[in-house]
């Protein structure tokens, strides 16, 4: 997967598809916020061309041991400011050689190191990941140790079987909790893995800015899981994208293998719109 171009696109994307008619509508969603500021939001913060949400993301590229990985990682400063929550670390990383993505979950320490899991995805969008029980086989499931210090991040990758150096350095950040200084960087696109992977593709979620749309996952990207290459992308109107607490939850498993579930504003009560979308 390139690097975020390094132009911003201003150019409005028009939906190239027809959303089927089916719309599902999971409050649970909501982890982080009640039913109530989850109403106040979307009544109060969708209706402007820029609001302030919660996502605050890092990208990185490097390698575990000698293989190449790309990592996203979500942490919860804004969202959860003041509370005991606010160290909370959600991510989405994946080995270059195989490209299916890995649900991450974890905690932000007093001293900055990050302890994460490699949990399961969640069956729905309601739920969780799920991390696994430690087994013989697989001791510690909850492998990764990050330090972070300007951008560059080390630490160790141990399952309790094996032993692995991490070294990874920031290429993309967005930012979207200060309506008056939303930032992608660089300028341009931010690609997120998203958790949810078909049998033949990872999804990427394509985050932009533009003079139209401050913020918003215009485009979804389907890497082929064989061969690396893209083999389609979809377009999307302003909004998608930015209803789920993780960021990675925004695209999920349709109706069928050929639909996807995007996660938009509006739907009952203004707490969100789950489409059906037809891919193929």
């Amino acid at each position: 997967m390139n690097k975020p171009d390094s132009k911003m696109n201003v150019t409005r994307i028009t939906p190239s598809f027809i959303f089927p008619t089916k719309i599902t509508h999971k409050h649970s969603r909501y982890r982080g916020l009640s039913m109530l500021s989850g109403v106040f939001l979307f009544i109060t913060l969708f209706n402007t061309p820029a609001y302030a949400g919660w996502y605050q993301v890092r990208n990185y590229t490097g390698f575990v041991g000698s293989y190449p990985v790309h990592v996203s990682l979500q942490n919860y400063d804004e969202l959860n400011r003041g509370e005991a929550s606010q160290q909370k670390i959600d991510g989405s990383y994946y080995y270059d050689a195989n490209r299916r993505p890995i649900a991450l979950v974890g905690t932000r320490h007093a001293d900055g190191k990050m302890v994460l899991c490699e949990a399961t995805p969640p069956d729905t969008l309601g739920d969780s990941p799920v991390v696994p029980k430690p087994t013989s086989a697989r001791p510690n499931p909850c492998p990764i140790e990050l330090s972070v210090e300007s951008g560059k991040v080390t630490g160790i990758w141990n399952d309790g079987k094996k032993s692995l150096d991490i070294r990874l350095q920031e290429v993309a950040q967005l930012d979207n909790t200060d309506d008056k200084s939303q930032e992608i960087k660089p300028a341009g696109d931010v690609d997120i893995p998203m958790w949810y992977h078909t049998k033949t593709h990872l999804l990427i979620g394509v985050y932009q800015q533009a003079q139209d749309c401050a913020f918003s996952m215009r485009k979804l990207r389907f890497i082929n899981i064989r061969t690396g290459k893209t083999d389609k992308e979809m377009a999307f109107e302003c909004g998608a994208g930015t209803v789920a607490t993780s960021i990675y939850s925004n695209v999920w498993q349709g109706s069928s293998d050929k639909h996807v579930t995007i996660e938009f504003p509006g739907g009952f009560n203004n707490m969100g719109e789950d489409r059906d979308v037809l891919i193929e």
